[in-house]
């Protein structure tokens, strides 16, 4: 396993002062993000999902890995891939990360920082930039305009947080579902696009249930669900330093 190639998916479903170039954009902004936070289960529903639990498979240039995907509020994740006798571990607890790679009856730990901890960070997140955006006037929203993703028409919505680079989010034009975020370089170049498929609801709550990650117009991983549970009740020693 090739540890540059554990890719955090996680659908980021779930924000931000609106910039508009006219009183049409900021409109439609609106209108979208209002729809948004609908989809994804409205301000009291959306509260209540305090925990989830996923598993599937995780293909990576031809290779498949077996994945858990495990996240608990306010922001802990614990993220597995296994192949054989081979498992890469990625957990953080809200304020530090750790990295534990298995082999047969070796292991090592080690903690994270930098751009892999930040990666975390984000991922652990159950709000998107895009959820409660009233609150969040230190973010800013744009409309970029519509561009076809898939069979849709989607709008673009360029999301700017502080201290991270910028992204753009495609939603579906009804119901306002991510079909699509590019993640953006300090050029404004696309380092990273995420494509999310086959929505489905579990408990009230919509999951994509194909993620395909590509990276300068290669698929580097695809990745199917295969088991979704809402609130399993996960405990706070699960996203801590595992043991050796």
């Amino acid at each position: 396993m090739r540890r540059g190639f554990i890719i955090l998916y996680f659908l980021s479903c779930f924000g931000a002062a609106v910039v508009a170039q006219g009183v049409g954009d900021e409109f439609t902004i609106r209108q979208l993000l209002q729809k948004y936070t609908e989809t994804y289960g409205g301000l009291r529903e959306a509260n209540r999902l305090a925990s989830i639990s996923i598993e599937g498979v995780q293909i990576q240039r031809g290779v498949e890995f077996g994945f858990q995907l495990r996240k608990k509020r306010p922001s802990s994740i614990r993220y597995q891939l296994e192949r054989g006798d081979t498992t890469i571990t990625s957990i953080y607890n809200g304020n530090q990360a750790w990295l534990q790679t298995k082999q047969g009856s070796e292991s090592t730990t080690e903690e994270l920082s930098g751009a892999s901890l930040e990666t975390l960070k984000r991922e652990a997140r159950f709000e998107s930039p895009l959820y409660r955006h009233l609150e969040k006037p230190e973010n800013t929203i744009r409309l970029e305009g519509r561009e076809q993703v898939g069979g849709n028409y989607a709008f673009v919505l360029r999301v700017a947080e502080p201290q991270s680079l910028p992204s753009l989010y495609y939603l579906h034009p009804e119901n306002a579902q991510i079909l699509r975020i590019d993640r953006l370089n300090a050029e404004g170049r696309v380092s990273l696009q995420i494509l999310y498929r086959d929505y489905r609801e579990v408990s009230g709550y919509p999951f994509a249930y194909e993620v395909e990650t590509r990276m300068d117009g290669e698929t580097i991983s695809l990745t199917r669900l295969e088991k979704v549970l809402v609130n399993p009740g996960l405990l706070s020693f699960y996203f801590e330093k595992p043991d050796k």
